[in-house]
């Protein structure tokens, strides 16, 4: 179990290296999702209360919530344009992972404690939290093996471009 935890801590490590290149709106949409574990379609509607908390309205689990984030994030919140939905998914599709992929980046960093993760992605039903941490491990592995391909797919793509238009 820890070995196929590792390999998964070592794919989240990859993946947000990876977010950090992104440009900054697309960073903090990510950063938002990593943090609170919130639905994409919640950040257009997220408000800033004060004191580093952000209020999200009930969007599909029929709770809303008050999250309280760290400074930095808070801050780049009043800074940032709100993108839409599918620009994200865009961006991230070229990392090989989709806006929902980071929420179980927030499920399995967050596994050890049920209640927060239940509070924090909107759950009603501990039914829904617990199919989303049952699920977590295999999902991530299933994803990370595929990353790892399509990453040297990009790699060797853009390599050859390099050679091609810059004789490098």
């Amino acid at each position: 179990m820890k070995d196929i935890d590792g390999k998964i801590e070592r794919f989240i490590s990859r993946i947000k290296a990876d977010i950090k290149k992104l440009p900054f709106d697309y960073r903090v949409m990510c950063d938002l999702i990593l943090e609170t574990g919130c639905r994409v379609g919640e950040i257009k509607e997220v408000e800033l209360i004060g004191n580093n908390f952000l209020y999200f309205k009930s969007f599909k689990g029929g709770k809303d919530r008050l999250i309280k984030v760290r400074k930095k994030l808070y801050d780049n919140l009043y800074l940032f344009n709100r993108k839409s939905k599918r620009a994200l998914e865009y961006e991230l599709k070229e990392l090989g992972v989709t806006p929902h992929i980071l929420r179980y980046f927030f499920v399995f960093e967050n596994r050890g404690n049920p209640e927060k993760i239940q509070f924090y992605l909107g759950h009603k039903n501990k039914k829904s939290t617990m199919g989303y941490i049952k699920r977590c491990r295999t999902r991530l592995l299933s994803i990370s093996k595929g990353y790892s391909y399509r990453r040297n797919k990009i790699d060797k793509v853009r390599e050859f471009l390099r050679k091609i238009f810059l004789g490098v």
